[in-house]
Formats: C-alpha cells, sequence, structure tokens
C-alpha cells in the first residue's frame, strides 16, 4: 500500500476533512447531479421528525387530548399530519438513485419515557439479531428492537431485490422497465385487498386496529415497494435522457404540473374527512380501503413529474426552492438525522416533570429544538460513523476498478 493509500485511509476520519465536505453548499452543475434531491431529503426528514414529535407525544399521554383533536381537524393542520409519506419519499429517492448510479457501471463493464425506554430494552434483548438482519417488519412487527429501524429493514430488502430487476432492464430495454409500475400497482392491489377483508380503517379505534394497520399496511416490505419501484423508473427515464434536455409542449408541462399538484393537495388536504372524528361509522371501508390503497402510490407517481421536471429545468419556482445549496448539509445527514433523531425526542420528552398539554405554538417551538437538537446529534454520528465508512468504502471500489481495468 503506498502513502497515497495510507494518508487517504486516515484523511477518511478527519473531522475537519469531512465536515467541510458536509457544510459545502456550492451549486454543483453536473449532468450525473439530480439538484432537487437535496431539498426533497432536507423537507422530507423535517417533515419524519416533526411526524415523531406528534407520535411519541400522544404515546405517551396528552391531558388536553380533545384539544388536540380539534387542532388535528383543521384544514390548515392536515398539511402536518400526514408526515407518513415523506417516508414513502426516501424510498422513492433511495430507488432512483440506485438506477441513477448503477446503469452507468453497467453501461461501462458489463454484467423516553420509562415505558419507552422498557420496551425498547426488553425488544432488543428478544430481537437484537433481528435488527442486523433487516428482518423485523416481517419476524416482530409488534416487538420492534428500536422503533426507527423498521425503514431499514424495508430499504434493506428492496435493495437486494433490485438487481433482479435492474439488469434485466438495462439488457433488454423497455419491455422490462414497464414490470416495475405493474409491481406498484401490484402492491396497491394488496393493500386494497387486506384492508378491506381486515376493515383496517384511516382511523384506528381499537388496539388491534392499529395492530393490523403496522402489521398488514404499514411494515411489510410488499407493502411499500411501490414508491421504491416508481422510483426505479424514473430512474431509467432519466438515465436514458442523460444530458440531453427533452422538449415539452407547454400545455402538456401545464397539465402535467396541474395533476402533480393536485395528487399532492389530494393526498394531504382531500382526504380530511376519513380523519374527521365520528367519520368512523360515517366513511365506508370502501372509501378508506382506497385511500390506503392509493395514497402512498400517488405520491410517489406524483414525485415522478416534479423530479423530471425540475432536473429537466422546467420546475420554476418549485425547482429553484429544491436546489437551493443551502439544503445541502442536512440532505447529506439526513439518513443521521432519521436514526437520532426518535432517541432524541424519547429522550427529551421522558424529562418532562409535568403532565404534557398539547398548544399549537409551544409544540411548534419545541419543534424548532427537536431540529436543532438533532442537528447536533446527527452531525456527531455523520462524521464520526457515516463518512469514514462512505469514504473507504468509495476507497475500495476505486481500488477495485483500477485493478479490473489493468488486468
Amino acid at each position: 500500500m503506498s502513502s497515497d493509500d495510507v494518508n487517504e485511509l486516515y484523511a477518511s476520519f478527519s473531522v475537519y476533512t469531512s465536515g467541510k465536505k458536509l457544510f459545502d453548499v456550492r451549486a454543483v452543475k453536473s449532468v450525473n447531479s439530480i439538484d432537487c434531491l437535496h431539498g426533497l431529503r432536507a423537507l422530507s426528514v423535517l417533515y419524519i421528525i416533526w411526524g415523531h414529535r406528534v407520535g411519541i407525544a400522544l404515546s405517551t399521554g396528552l391531558v388536553n387530548l380533545t384539544a388536540f383533536r380539534e387542532w388535528y381537524l383543521k384544514l390548515t393542520s392536515s398539511v402536518f399530519n400526514t408526515h407518513q409519506v415523506a417516508v414513502d419519499t426516501f424510498l422513492f429517492m433511495g430507488a432512483l438513485l440506485l438506477v441513477w448510479s448503477m446503469i452507468p457501471n453497467l453501461d461501462r463493464f458489463g454484467p423516553l419515557t420509562d415505558q419507552h425506554n422498557y420496551q425498547s430494552q426488553e425488544n432488543c434483548q428478544k430481537w437484537w439479531w433481528g435488527v442486523f438482519l433487516h428482518i423485523q417488519n416481517y419476524m416482530n412487527p409488534e416487538e420492534f428492537c428500536l422503533d426507527q429501524s423498521w425503514y431499514l429493514a424495508v430499504d434493506f430488502q428492496l435493495f437486494l431485490v433490485s438487481p433482479l430487476l435492474i439488469y434485466p432492464a438495462w439488457k433488454y430495454g423497455w419491455k422490462y422497465v414497464w414490470v416495475l409500475p405493474g409491481l406498484t400497482i401490484a402492491s396497491a392491489v394488496y393493500i386494497f385487498i387486506i384492508s378491506y377483508q381486515l376493515e383496517i380503517r384511516c382511523i384506528v379505534r381499537s388496539p388491534q386496529g392499529l395492530l393490523d394497520l403496522f402489521r398488514y399496511v404499514y411494515y411489510p416490505t410488499h407493502a411499500r415497494m411501490g414508491p421504491w419501484f416508481m422510483g426505479m423508473f424514473l430512474g431509467f427515464v432519466l438515465h436514458k435522457t442523460r444530458g440531453t434536455k427533452i422538449r415539452i409542449n407547454p400545455i402538456v408541462k401545464f397539465i402535467m404540473w396541474i395533476l402533480c399538484l393536485s395528487t399532492f393537495a389530494a393526498i394531504t388536504l382531500g382526504a380530511m374527512h376519513l380523519f374527521k372524528q365520528g367519520s368512523y361509522n360515517v366513511t365506508t371501508q370502501l372509501q378508506n380501503s382506497f385511500y390506503l390503497s392509493l395514497y402512498r402510490n400517488g405520491w410517489s407517481v406524483a414525485l415522478c413529474w416534479l423530479v423530471f421536471a425540475c432536473h429537466n429545468g422546467t420546475g420554476g419556482i418549485i425547482r429553484w426552492f429544491l436546489t437551493l445549496p443551502q439544503w445541502q448539509p442536512i440532505g447529506r445527514m439526513c439518513l443521521s438525522m432519521y436514526l437520532v433523531g426518535w432517541m432524541y425526542q424519547i429522550i427529551a420528552i421522558g424529562n418532562y416533570k409535568l403532565p404534557i398539554y398539547f398548544e399549537e405554538i409551544e409544540w411548534i417551538h419545541m419543534y424548532w429544538g427537536d431540529i436543532f437538537g438533532t442537528i447536533i446529534l446527527a452531525t456527531v454520528l455523520y462524521l464520526a460513523c457515516e463518512t469514514p465508512f462512505m469514504r473507504i468504502e468509495s476507497y475500495l471500489y476505486k481500488k477495485y476498478n483500477k485493478q479490473k481495468t489493468e488486468a
């Protein structure tokens, strides 16, 4: 190993070097960069942290639950209450970037409260091995060790099966790429059937109903795979058009934006009647099953146009906002923020000495405290663990490619 190799490996553990790259906010203009994803990553992880704040507080217990329900049912509050789709945005982006980065290589080379703490400790003593195997969403969906690890399991399982779809699509073209939307539809059909048969609704009224929702709709990979496969589909489209700007008829562009924004609005605002108090006996099971089966997949379809349009330079003010370089630091350490944010919030809420009350302004204030504390902890985790391993992996990959080329 040469001295340059040793220096490069040592530099992987340099907080100064990694910190400079983390907080570098210079705009990068490259055909190999999808700039709008920085903004999507950052906004999604901020959305998730808000959802965790609400979920942990509710599970701990609110004294004035009626006040929270009144706020929750406001039309203006619905934007804050559909945070679940932020996770689907990450699945969508993960698949998109997997295809975006993998296809060129194929082209080139060929073939805490006490109750929270106690329950978490008990589950981890029993199922700690499931965390490392990424199978908890199927093996023990009711007793997760580290609640946020369900996403890692889904992401890892989809990552494993993706090459089985990427290679045939790369080898044989579009006739195999169209399998991806078909799998998305299959996922939606499964959710509709299982939710209809088990009478799973958007608003849960019993512990068993909540258990069924998580076990059959929220945690299983086959129920969450729709956004991933739509991300893969867009990845192929962007790869085929890499380096070229697609000319789109202004009327078509206008219609697509209307459909895209209408889909986002319908998902975040248009289903409020399903969540209203008393709606359990007013809305039908058919309505609930349709919404559960379509809202995640509809969100990912709308994301396809948003990312495609922004990457193609036709996103207007939306593209400007999502490509702001200031999003880049949060976008880079969004995984670290996701992992530490939940634990930070459990510790913060677990230290309360008084009963928890809901007050809108106060919760927004606490939310920004969550963001600040999470960013500090995530920065430490990112610089101490994530960056060194990424740089070592990059070094080994470059060495492998160099040896393969020389051979």
